[in-house]
């Protein structure tokens, strides 16, 4: 897994993109669904920020917004900010719960965040500093904070096998939050869900891919794959959070599972994304059948090699809708 390699450029004083004010607004768009107790410290952790976002935005589908009381009790003591609380349990995933809050968003930027992190009061600060830096970023996404770097087999595969558009140059930046913690904007090829901003402007055309329900997994990666020609990303070290992990309302599927979906997805949505793709796709598909052939001889079993195949029909089921 390749770490991005491009800080971010000086800002040009003749760029041709406007450069967002704070007072514009910053629309924070939280997706919910049964954690009530985590979108209340989430929510928290937004109004203690330095800078307020101008509205937020949650759209909650879990069966009883048993977090509406307590969330629009604290959003009350900000008359100036906009709170839309939208509970609709018949929205089936996080892609669609972000693109129904899309819909109500009226900032200049537009925050996605997880409803389990914790942001640090400077957040939003920094993002708006990063988007006066570099009046050319498309979107700019803080940084987590407590990711801890896997075992080096793990690191050792990824760089083996996932090239490209497979290879994910977010990782090794949260791995090194704390080293990272005062350097500027890092270029990268993609932003993650849940604590990435935008340009509304840059969304104006997009939404994410409503085919993608619970999880909605690659629901980030395809949107920013999707923005116009010459769209840059950044993320910027100074916006910072905890990524909770809060339990998901059902079993998660195994990790074979998870990687060849994402894999088979991305791929089959996006088929002519880099130059030599198709073998790239085919190699990455070979390292995860050798994954899944070593944990089948560890096991004794052949489960791993059917969430290979899991993942993969689940892929190709999405696209077939």
């Amino acid at each position: 897994m390749a770490m991005a390699a491009a800080i971010a450029p000086a800002p040009s004083p003749d760029s041709a993109l406007p450069i967002p004010r704070p007072e514009r607004g910053l629309s924070a768009i939280i997706a919910s669904k049964h954690r009530a107790r985590w979108l209340i410290a989430t929510v928290e952790s937004l109004l203690a920020q330095s800078q307020l976002p101008s509205q937020i935005i949650i759209v909650d589908q879990s069966a009883v917004p048993d977090a509406r009381a307590a969330v629009c009790a604290r959003a009350a003591r900000f008359p100036r900010l906009r709170l839309d609380y939208v509970h609709d349990p018949a929205i089936n995933g996080g892609a669609a719960a972000r693109n129904r809050g899309m819909e109500l968003a009226d900032g200049a930027i537009w925050l996605f965040l997880d409803d389990d992190v914790q942001l640090e009061p400077e957040f939003i600060a920094a993002l708006w500093a990063g988007y006066r830096w570099l009046p050319q970023a498309t979107g700019i996404s803080g940084i987590i904070t407590n990711y801890t770097t896997p075992p080096w087999t793990m690191r050792l595969w990824t760089r083996l096998f996932c090239l490209g558009p497979f290879a994910d140059d977010r990782q090794p930046i949260y791995w090194r939050a704390a080293a990272l913690r005062h350097a500027p904007p890092l270029a990268v090829s993609r932003l993650g869900a849940g604590l990435m901003s935008f340009r509304a402007s840059a969304l104006a055309a997009l939404r994410f891919d409503p085919r993608l329900t619970g999880a909605s997994l690659g629901e980030d990666v395809d949107l920013c794959f999707r923005l116009p020609a010459g769209s840059t990303l950044f993320i910027q070290p100074a916006a910072r959070l905890q990524h909770l992990r809060a339990p998901h309302a059902a079993t998660r599927p195994h990790p074979l599972t998870e990687a060849a979906q994402a894999a088979w997805y991305l791929h089959l949505a996006h088929p002519r994304r880099h130059p030599g793709q198709r073998w790239m796709f085919a190699w990455l598909n070979a390292g995860l059948l050798l994954a899944a052939g070593a944990a089948s001889l560890r096991r004794r079993s052949t489960h791993p090699w059917r969430a290979w195949w899991q993942g993969v029909a689940i892929a190709r089921g999405i696209l077939a809708r």
